[in-house]
């Protein structure tokens, strides 16, 4: 049950992270897999596990849809696409907005994954899998200065809505995880300082997650048992969206008292 050995995938956006863990975990599975990335550092793993490497400017129409038709020509119709490929930049404010970082953001983390969708519906078996990576930050807005991240992520989640729609004749899945803050390079970037430093206080678990414990969802997703869900935002957060961890009202009740 839920075995994925044999699929045909995809992922973009696997140099690290969360989806350098989903690559290795596919490999493991049995997917036959090839890996798109814009870094080097994205050959390098692909190498070690052994897969096809495509380099892929996911901002680019025409790289994406290489990667796709590479995977496609490789092995046959896709099983699984996995959107992955994002950035968070340092932070901007709306007053002082950089345009051009601003246009970035979007370019990366929304049209990426829009041309994933697109060819990924092209190239991909009836009954397949689209797993796009959204954030709980596309429902619920970090801190100031986060607005293009967090706008970006907000409108995966809508685009996923659609997609599910317009590929249910075809029994296609279309879904969105919506990491909390996940142990990876991107949660140690230049801008991140800030939730960072009050990681433990906005996830009731108190910790940050680790990628061993949002691959398994990944996994859920592509499996052929869940041929019933689509169109599902999913998150992975340590209970972000549930509310503050206990220990903020704790800290936070102590300085509204002294100021009364």
């Amino acid at each position: 049950m839920f075995s994925l050995k044999g699929k045909n995938g995809v992922i973009a956006g696997c140099a690290q992270g969360i989806g350098l863990g989903v690559a290795k975990h596919f490999v493991k599975e049995g997917v036959n897999l090839v890996m798109g990335d814009i870094s080097e550092q994205g050959k390098r793993e692909a190498d070690a596990l052994g897969v096809p490497f495509v380099k892929t400017d996911v901002s680019k129409e025409s790289d994406v849809e290489n990667l796709i038709k590479t995977a496609h020509d490789k092995y046959g119709k896709l099983d699984i696409v996995v959107n992955n490929a994002g950035v968070m930049l340092p932070e901007e404010y709306i007053a002082t907005m950089n345009t051009e970082k601003y246009h970035k953001t979007f370019a990366i983390n929304l049209d990426g994954c829009m041309y994933g969708m697109k060819y990924g519906a092209q190239y991909m078996k009836d009954g397949g899998s689209i797993i796009n990576t959204a954030s709980v930050g596309g429902v619920f807005n970090f801190f100031a200065g986060y607005g293009p991240y967090c706008a970006s992520k907000a409108a995966i989640i809508s685009l996923t809505k659609t997609a599910a729609i317009e590929l249910a004749a075809r029994n296609i899945r279309v879904n969105c995880v919506l990491p909390g803050t996940i142990d990876t390079p991107m949660a140690h970037e230049e801008g991140c300082e800030d939730e960072l430093a009050l990681n433990a206080l906005i996830h009731p678990m108190g910790r940050m997650g680790e990628v061993e414990e949002i691959v398994p969802l990944y996994h859920f997703l592509a499996a052929g048992e869940c041929s019933f869900m689509t169109g599902s935002a999913i998150a992975c957060d340590g209970g972000y969206l549930s509310g503050p961890n206990n220990d903020m009202i704790g800290q936070i009740m102590p300085c509204l008292l002294k100021g009364q």
